[in-house]
């Protein structure tokens, strides 16, 4: 028994070093990113983004969110049950607790994309647009849906100059490492998610998926002249499934990843163009900040510094 033991230990010993191996590139992989130049570029443009399309709704906030508008409180219930729904435009539905939720959540995002008190501004974004979210259910869709994840990992950010230039590892920049991974994560899981639900759909097997969206009733125009254009539609449908589907290991490549982030780019550009929801196009296009090299988001900084000088600390 001795014997085999002693004859089995090169084998443990192999085991234990590949085992560590792992979990140190484990740790160095979410804790200890040095993502300060994509954050720099990703925060600013996310909270522009949602800021834009909060503005675009406040315009209509009594019809969204107001006690008389296409929404209220008895409708909500009945439509959409939650027992475990909140709200702040519940608990205080009045038209000044509307325009006060609205005010503040403004001034969070502003604060949030010129980096100032960026954990506390992620936090109230976070909280406030979920609450705008559960008082009306009927308006959300995939652009609210994606910024509550965004919104919650920036809790976890702050770009600190000093303690990277340190090589620190306090807890704020293991923090701001994990919350910079999770966004890389979230975007993988959202492309993953969507190419494989769509192989449960017979029109994406059959390579008509596009069409549908070419002919659908939040298309921008009338798109009829494609239905002449039948290879167009198939060859755009399988590309989009396989883009879809590969995303989450091809964009790990250094090689294929330019390719990968500009697939997506033009997808999105056109998306935004056939379909009316830019500002869901907006945000996929503006998370690709996070994968992008420190080289790069720096170059992108250093070429609009009039918009990002403001946010290189917070």
């Amino acid at each position: 028994m001795r014997d085999r033991w002693q004859g089995a230990r090169p084998q443990f010993k192999f085991l234990k070093s590949v085992g560590m191996d792992f979990l140190r590139a484990w740790e160095k992989f979410f804790f200890e990113a040095d993502a300060r130049e994509q954050l720099r570029l990703f925060r600013p443009l996310f909270a522009s983004v949602l800021f834009v399309a909060y503005v675009l709704r406040a315009m209509d906030s009594e019809f969204y969110y107001g006690l008389n508008g296409v929404m209220d409180l008895e409708k909500l219930a009945e439509n959409f049950p939650a027992e475990y729904r909140w709200s702040f435009l519940i608990w205080f539905p009045s038209a000044v607790a509307l325009w006060i939720h609205t005010g503040v959540f403004l001034i969070s995002l502003i604060t949030l994309g010129l980096g100032k008190f960026p954990r506390l501004s992620a936090a109230v974004a976070y909280l406030l647009h979920v609450s705008f979210m559960h008082r009306n259910m009927a308006v959300v869709y995939g652009f609210d849906t994606i910024s509550v994840f965004f919104l919650f990992y920036l809790i976890f950010i702050k770009i600190d100059e000093e303690a990277a230039r340190k090589k620190s590892s306090d807890w704020s920049s293991i923090l701001t490492s994990a919350g910079f991974r999770m966004c890389q994560i979230q975007v993988c899981v959202i492309y993953a998610f969507s190419g494989w639900e769509k192989l449960k759909g017979v029109i994406w097997w059959r390579g008509e998926a596009l069409w549908t969206i070419f002919n659908s009733q939040f298309a921008r125009f009338r798109w009829d002249q494609v239905s002449h254009l039948p290879l167009l539609i198939t060859v755009l449908t399988y590309g989009t499934l396989l883009w879809e589907i590969y995303f989450p290991v091809c964009i790990w490549s250094k090689k294929m990843r330019p390719y990968v982030l500009l697939g997506g780019v033009l997808m999105h550009l056109g998306i935004g163009f056939i379909v009316i929801i830019p500002f869901f196009s907006a945000l996929m296009i503006t998370s690709y900040a996070v994968f992008l090299t420190p080289a790069e988001a720096r170059a992108v900084l250093r070429r609009f510094p009039r918009y990002f000088s403001s946010n290189t600390q917070g």
